[in-house]
C-alpha cells in the first residue's frame, strides 16, 4: 500500500488475484449510464444508455436493433469464470501502479475518481450476455478498476463491467459506427470532434481500436505506452499529458 493512502485497506480478493491497495467497491447495479469527459472542460455528458438490467442480472429485452451487426446476436452460452494468465495479472497491476503512483503525485483529483476492483462472477455474465471473451489483459483491468476517467489520449471514461455491456448493447443497436461488427469489446468512451467515439479491443486479436483505427498490439502495450508517457513526458498520438488543477488532460501538441 501506499504510505499516507486514505484509503481503507483492501478486502479479500477475488481467488487467484492479488490483492492490491485499492478497496473493493460494493457490488452495486448502478442506472448504468455512460459518461464522457469533454476534453476543453472536463465536464461530465451523459451518453445515451440503453434498456436492461444489470451485468449480474440479465434483463428483459435489449431493444430492437437497427442494421443489427453480425456479432450482435450471440449464441446463449452458460456464466463461466474463467482462471485468469497470472502472467497477465501480473504485467497489467505493474502498468497500473506506474499510472496510479504519477496520478497520485500529479493529478490528484483524476487519482481519486479511480474506482475500486470489480468481480470476476460480473465479468463473466457480460461475457455470456454479450457472447464475447474480455481478454486476459482486460478483465485484470477491470478486477483492479471497474471504470476510473481513461489515463491515456484523448481522455474520456474508462467503462467498467455493467457499462461496456451497455456500450456494446447500444453501438449494437444504433447506427452511424460502420467500423462497428459487435465483435468488438468497447472499454472506454470520449468525445470526439466527430462526436462520441470508443476505444475497443479485438477479443481474437487483443488488438486496441478506436473508431476502428489500429492505436495498440493490445490493452496491455496500450496501458504501458501510457505509464511511459505519464513519466517522462511523451506524447502518444500527438497529444501529450498537462495538469490543470489536479486534473489530468492530453492535449493536441503544437
Amino acid at each position: 500500500a501506499f504510505i499516507g493512502d486514505p484509503r481503507p485497506a483492501p478486502g479479500p480478493a477475488e481467488p487467484g488475484l492479488q490483492a492490491d491497495w485499492h478497496s473493493p467497491a460494493p457490488d452495486t447495479p448502478g442506472d448504468g449510464t455512460l459518461i464522457a469527459v469533454t476534453e476543453q472542460t472536463g465536464a461530465a455528458t451523459p451518453l445515451p444508455r440503453p434498456s436492461g438490467g444489470a451485468a449480474d442480472e440479465p434483463g428483459p429485452g435489449q431493444g430492437t436493433a437497427v442494421a443489427k451487426a453480425p456479432g450482435c446476436d450471440p449464441a446463449p452460452r452458460p456464466v463461466t469464470v474463467r482462471p485468469l494468465d497470472p502472467h497477465a495479472v501480473r504485467a497489467v497491476n505493474r502498468q497500473w501502479r506506474r499510472v496510479e503512483r504519477w496520478l497520485r503525485a500529479n493529478a490528484p483529483r483524476t487519482y481519486e475518481k479511480l474506482k475500486g476492483p470489480g468481480r470476476a462472477r460480473t465479468i463473466a455474465v457480460a461475457e455470456s450476455q454479450m457472447g464475447l471473451d474480455f481478454p486476459d489483459d482486460l478483465r485484470a483491468s477491470l478486477l483492479r478498476h471497474d471504470g476510473a476517467p481513461w489515463p491515456g489520449p484523448p481522455g474520456g471514461t474508462s467503462l467498467g463491467v455493467r457499462q461496456i455491456r451497455d456500450a456494446w448493447r447500444h453501438l449494437c443497436a444504433s447506427e452511424g459506427h460502420p467500423w462497428w461488427t459487435g465483435r468488438m469489446i468497447p472499454f472506454s468512451v470520449h468525445q470526439g470532434r466527430a462526436g462520441t467515439e470508443y476505444a475497443a479491443v479485438d477479443p481474437v486479436s487483443g488488438a486496441v481500436t478506436v473508431d476502428g483505427a489500429l492505436t495498440a498490439q493490445d490493452y496491455r502495450a496500450r496501458l504501458r505506452e501510457i505509464a511511459d508517457a505519464l513519466e517522462r513526458g511523451r506524447q502518444i498520438d500527438g497529444r501529450a499529458p498537462e495538469v490543470r488543477r489536479g486534473v489530468l488532460r492530453w492535449v493536441r501538441a503544437g
